[in-house]
């Protein structure tokens, strides 16, 4: 990548994007406009969910009071996923017009390779039992095609990929009008959505388990307003990123996750209709914390490798616990999560970047985006 001129209106995939000249603003930018702490954020969302399953699947959720909260993470991670994504995406296009072709070709390079060999890979498995579902076949194809079916038959984890992917669809069209809503219109909207999931999620909680499970944990349009409330704070932070923001935000984030957390356990886990907008507040806070103040932890060398592979942390954890489960040596789980690191970041090396690269390069026939006026000023105010 090369840093593009003044003035040019080039993808933020193709662009490197450089932080505020303010040098005691203390977060550091990473091309496509990737926060260095968000990167490694992302690493601490994906263990959140490894250590859940982990924990329920390799030892059986062991009857240690303390403990028990540990199944909770999973539902933690996947909300701090959504909320991440949207505000990455958000801050990365705001000042770009956005080609949907193009958007969704890198989307998919991004998110659909180690998809597709964790499909494979897990083929056994699934007609072992192992990743969920009473229809293996269904539940493969549907995750092979990115379809959010889950409702009806599920596989892994695939059905968090397959909402990620019905965001990325929506955003390539409503974005281009969120962008241009004021930061007071940016509050109406986030508050409004989350109050609207709080909603949904009463309304179905007198649902039987497996329906509040499809109708609102697994659905991408019950899913969409965190994915939303993400993007809102995107534009915030894009159009004020030397905000003096207070130091407490990302404990203040933490404190309030734990109380989730202590809260919720009780009840929570036969629940699927409040397994989500619980931990919106929280992540918001975390999220924020992290973008406008920043953290050393998080954007260490260490941290930020161990998030940039978090994806295939992801995707390949269950093909882990699952290859424990079928051959039956309980002993490798003492090897079970370095090992899964371990395939992490090899497959982020040897999959995911030579096949992103890959379909990045295939041309597409799209008209040009030199005919399309640009973003209005008012966007870009500090």
């Amino acid at each position: 990548m090369a840093p593009t001129q003044a003035g040019a209106r080039v993808h933020p995939d193709r662009a490197w994007r450089e932080g505020p000249s303010d040098e005691s603003h203390s977060v550091r930018l990473m091309p496509a406009g990737t926060i260095q702490s968000l990167t490694g954020l992302r690493f601490f969302a994906a263990a959140a969910v490894l250590f859940a399953h982990y924990w329920a699947v390799l030892l059986h959720s062991p009857d240690v009071p303390v403990l028990r909260l540990l199944p909770q993470g999973a539902l933690l991670g996947v909300t701090l996923f959504f909320v991440l994504s949207g505000f990455v995406l958000a801050y990365a296009n705001a000042d770009d017009v956005i080609d949907i072709q193009y958007f969704l070709q890198s989307r998919f390079a991004r998110i659909y390779p180690a998809h597709l060999v964790g499909l494979v890979v897990a083929i056994p498995f699934g007609f072992m039992g192992l990743m969920g579902g009473d229809t293996p076949i269904l539940a493969w194809i549907s995750a092979a095609f990115l379809l959010p079916t889950s409702y009806l038959t599920s596989w892994g984890v695939t059905w968090s990929v397959c909402v990620e992917w019905s965001f990325y669809v929506a955003f390539s069209f409503f974005f281009h009008r969120l962008r241009l809503a004021s930061p007071r219109l940016l509050c109406i909207i986030a508050f409004s959505l989350g109050l609207l999931s709080l909603s949904w999620a009463a309304w179905a909680l007198n649902l039987h388990e497996g329906l509040q499970r499809g109708l609102v944990y697994e659905n991408p349009f019950a899913r969409l307003p965190e994915f939303v409330i993400g993007c809102c704070l995107g534009l915030a932070f894009h159009r004020h990123p030397s905000f003096r923001a207070s130091a407490v935000l990302i404990p203040a984030g933490l404190i309030l996750l734990a109380i989730t957390l202590v809260m919720t356990a009780g009840w929570l886990g036969t629940t699927p209709a409040l397994w989500a907008i619980p931990w919106v507040p929280g992540c918001v806070l975390l999220i924020a914390g992290c973008a406008w103040h920043g953290s050393r932890l998080l954007e260490s060398r260490a941290c930020v490798a161990l998030g940039e592979a978090s994806y295939s942390l992801y995707v390949f954890h269950l093909v882990v616990i699952s290859f424990i489960q079928a051959i039956n040596q309980p002993w490798l789980a003492i090897i079970a999560i370095p090992f899964t690191v371990a395939v992490s970041l090899l497959s982020h090396r040897l999959i995911e970047i030579p096949a992103r690269s890959w379909i990045r390069s295939i041309p597409l026939h799209r008209r040009s985006l030199e005919h399309l006026p640009p973003v209005p000023r008012k966007t870009r105010a500090a």
